[in-house]
């Protein structure tokens, strides 16, 4: 269940943090109402024609009794004239680090990545379309804008947290008023911010004239409002109160399923609770129907022809990523192993890439034997030295083994029902889950088609209860576009099961 973790991530590396002084030194405390969730620390410091923005941020959370810390840092160096050099970022989520490195030239952006010790990726990429600004040159701008009384400002930033991709803000100034900050009075500019990788989702912010940020505050999801709270150096680092955050995302239906695992075709009324519109993606076996505002009906169906032709995959659906690292030696040998047991099970004297993908899928499954909620979200090649996580080390470690054996292989990010999950009885959790494609060589009807396989179940490759919500080739690392797609559905829906059988 990543998707607790990359929705705070959004949200407090989205929004660009402003502090104007040439020199600065900022703590700020994260709260969720009354519990204390982490810390952050903001600087900026000039040297000669360079100024550094640095931002660390270190977070907990409760997940169904286990506890995750996450943190992040990101150091961004550009000229006085808001030209970028080169930035830096690690994100850790409960297992190894995670680097990247972007380094700016005329020509583009060098960006190197790498979990822990393993080896590097690197991307060439193309320069963002002129126009955005790094951080120090944003602060400027902004505090300009504020002092000139502008009541609306659209920005382009860049946080190299989030890799280096350009976000758009727009900002609907609202008034001021003052704001207590433990114990003092500070009079702020209040505006209303709008974040392209968060649609949907409204973010408050409280500003000094002088483009300082006092407080944030976003609803995420019912029952976790984020606020980042200016505070002095001791108060940010207090011990800690971790919100338990599973919980506000299951969604209990409006009856239980019998025999979830044996349900090969499911039809799912989908209701946001606060009328927000929903988009679900037409998949292989997955048609989505809008039946009224904020509403959709899902159907689900394992026998029926393919819902939606697709297109066949190009590079980047059998590329290695820092996630999906198929090149590391430890994904390699259990690839290998793993296809080398696969069985002619159609007994037509070959091997099938679907006979393949699913000896991988259970290889993983046998392979997971620490199955918790410890991680956060690990790449293929840690899970390969731990044995350690829950679906999204499944659906990682299996996308990664695909493409090893050249099956072309995404993840998908959705629901799937549970008989009970974290002391919770009959209810649909966040889950992820792994698709291959299959080409025509593959039996089946389906044959040249996005097949899916669920590689936490035991004994069957995937059922009916699972509902998708978005998918990911994993390429950009932890937080994607398909993160960004999920916030507005996230502890905001309403099931009603309309069908369940176990079809033809």
């Amino acid at each position: 269940m990543r998707y607790l973790f990359a929705a705070v991530l959004c949200f407090l590396t989205a929004a660009p943090a402003l502090a104007a002084q040439a020199v600065s030194d900022d703590w700020y405390v994260l709260l969720n109402g009354e519990d204390r969730l982490g810390y952050m620390h903001s600087t900026t410091q000039e040297d000669g024609d360079r100024i550094t923005s640095t931002q660390q941020m270190k977070l907990a959370v409760g997940r169904a009794g286990a506890t995750i810390e996450i943190s992040v840092e990101s150091r961004f160096v550009e000229t006085a004239q808001g030209d970028p050099i080169e930035a830096w970022s690690v994100l850790n989520m409960g297992g190894t680090p995670l680097t990247g490195h972007a380094a700016f030239n005329d020509d583009g952006i060098a960006y190197t990545v790498r979990q822990g010790d393993g080896a590097p990726s690197v991307v060439n990429m193309p320069l963002p379309e002129p126009g955005w600004l790094p951080p120090a040159a944003l602060e400027r701008y902004v505090t300009q804008r504020l002092n000139a009384g502008d009541q609306e400002i659209a920005v382009r930033a860049m946080d190299i947290a989030n890799g280096p991709r350009v976000v758009e803000m727009s900002m609907q100034v609202e008034g001021e008023q003052d704001i207590e900050v433990y114990g003092r009075t500070v009079p702020a500019v209040v505006w209303n911010a709008q974040v392209s990788m968060m649609p949907g989702v409204a973010l408050r912010e409280y500003v000094g004239r002088d483009g300082r940020r006092i407080k944030s505050t976003v609803e995420l999801m019912p029952g976790v409002s984020l606020t980042i709270l200016l505070a002095d150096r001791d108060l940010a680092l207090s011990p800690l109160t971790p919100t338990e955050m599973i919980a506000n995302t299951l969604v209990s239906p409006d009856q239980r399923i019998d025999r979830p695992r044996e349900v090969r075709r499911g039809r799912y009324a989908l209701a946001s609770i606060d009328g927000r519109a929903i988009s679900l993606p037409d998949v292989a076996t997955q048609r989505v129907v809008q039946t009224g505002p904020g509403q959709v009906e899902v159907r689900v169906d394992l026998d029926a022809d393919p819902a939606v032709a697709a297109d066949p995959p190009g590079p980047p659906l059998r590329t290695a990523s820092v996630m999906l690292d198929h090149a590391d030696p430890d994904v390699k040998r259990l690839a290998a192993r793993w296809s080398a047991a696969a069985k002619d099970l159609d007994r037509n004297g070959v091997v099938s890439d679907a006979e393949r993908a699913e000896a991988l899928r259970a290889g993983v499954y046998g392979f997971i034997q620490q199955k918790d909620l410890s991680v956060g979200f690990a790449s293929a090649s840690e899970v390969a030295r731990t044995a350690q996580g829950d679906c999204t080390e499944h659906g990682v470690l299996l996308a990664a083994v695909l493409r090893g054996v050249d099956i072309p292989a995404r993840c998908v990010s959705g629901l799937v029902y549970a008989d009970q999950f974290a002391g919770h009885q009959g209810v649909f959790g966040y889950h992820m889950w792994t698709q291959a494609w299959l080409d025509p060589d593959g039996p089946g009807p389906r044959a040249a088609q996005w097949t899916d396989f669920d590689a936490t179940l035991p004994g069957v490759a995937y059922d009916a209860t699972h509902i998708t919500l978005a998918v990911t080739n994993l390429n950009e690392g932890v937080i994607g576009n398909d993160m960004a797609a999920l916030l507005p559905v996230l502890g905001n829906l309403e099931i009603r099961v309309l069908e369940a059988g176990e079809g033809r």
